[in-house]
């Protein structure tokens, strides 16, 4: 059970994953936000914020959110941190040095540190708003780069993945809000009604659904940065219940299949799956189209499409960005039924996450799904 290093125990690799961020977006590592603030007014300079739910139960600040943190600096003027952890003092001290620090108890989910932060902070002013939470490994793309791509696309709310559950939403780990959202009175009054929570999946569809139906109601333009194609959908809807066509073939249950296959195209027109677990291999390859990679879906291998591949690919792919999860994922499983520790243990089915996998010596492409 390590816990996180201290501040002072990595400083070099703080400083190379400030440098590396600051290369992809094109800004000096020295001086970065004062060259990041040429030509914004004095009256504009706090008007980007960043707003994080945080919490580990070690108190621990971990690696892959440390450099989430240095990374969102390079494109907010404010970070606030609203964690619910009974923080160590280096955890602490290290947060304290590079955003503002709420402390709040560790009861409801992200929505609840979400308005605890809008609190501390207000709305008035606000340019751009980020609401994230620590349950992902990103940006796995310069911030500074998806920020350009996303301004092109004029929307006035985006998030980094589609939600297909209940109705189309955006998913709350990372979303984006501009000017004309965060002075809407429908985002205002979404906030007010928020309240702590105990269910999870109460959370979603009244919160994480429920903003997304909120905000679009109101007449607002949302967005997806990552935007599944047909047939990115299609193998999706495979992969989610890929375990029972492998039955029906074993069974020879021909009839079955044929449903199956139905099925698999119905959900490929509405998708009713989790588009960051089925499809996170989008992350890789020669042109990766998803930035970030969910904790959840290495941890928890939800659709068993060989997990422990995906994080190996991905620490060969990335590996100044996976530094350290590995050890993160095993330190608090524990905490969450061990299932970490199990998914190491499936025997991965026909349909796989498509990585790259040695073969005699040679990389060669998995499963074609």
């Amino acid at each position: 059970m390590g816990s996180t290093p201290t501040d002072g125990a990595r400083p070099s690799r703080i400083c190379s994953i400030r440098d590396a961020e600051h290369r992809r977006s094109g800004v000096k590592a020295n001086g970065a936000h004062r060259l990041y603030r040429q030509g914004v007014s004095d009256a504009e300079r706090m008007s980007r914020v960043a707003v994080m739910a945080h919490f580990d139960p070690h108190g621990d600040v971990a690696p892959h959110v440390r450099r989430t943190i240095l990374a969102i600096e390079t494109v907010v003027d404010r970070v606030l941190v609203v964690s619910t952890s009974e923080l160590t003092e280096a955890s602490r001290s290290w947060l304290r040095a590079h955003a503002e620090l709420l402390d709040r108890p560790n009861v409801g989910h992200d929505f609840a540190s979400y308005r605890a932060g809008l609190e501390q902070i207000g709305l008035h002013g606000l340019t751009r708003l980020i609401l994230l939470n620590d349950s992902a490994v990103l940006p796995l793309d310069g911030l500074q780069a998806m920020f350009a791509r996303m301004d092109r696309r004029r929307a006035d709310v985006w998030g980094l993945t589609p939600g297909y559950g209940f109705s189309p939403h955006l998913q709350s780990y990372f979303l984006v809000f501009g000017r004309k959202a965060c002075e809407s009175a429908a985002f205002r009054a979404f906030w007010d009604a928020v309240r702590t929570l105990d269910s999870r999946d109460e959370v979603i569809s009244r919160y994480e659904v429920g903003l997304s139906t909120d905000l679009r109601d109101a007449g607002l333009q949302l967005a997806s940065y990552f935007r599944p194609s047909y047939y990115d959908r299609l193998v999706g809807a495979v992969r989610v219940d890929h375990r029972a066509a492998a039955r029906f073939l074993a069974e020879r249950r021909w009839r079955k299949l044929a449903g199956w296959t139905k099925r698999v195209f119905a959900h490929a027109r509405t998708p009713e799956w989790n588009v960051a677990a089925a499809l996170a291999d989008r992350a890789l390859g020669s042109r990766p189209r998803l930035p970030a990679v969910k904790l959840s879906t290495l941890r928890d291998d939800p659709y068993e499409l060989d997990a422990s591949a995906l994080l190996s690919a991905c620490e060969a792919r990335f590996p100044l960005e996976f530094d350290g999860v590995r050890d993160y994922l095993r330190r608090v499983d524990v905490f969450y039924g061990d299932r970490w520790k199990k998914t190491q243990r499936i025997e991965p089915g026909w349909v796989r996450y498509r990585v790259a996998r040695p073969a005699r010596g040679e990389t060669s492409p998995a499963r074609s799904l």
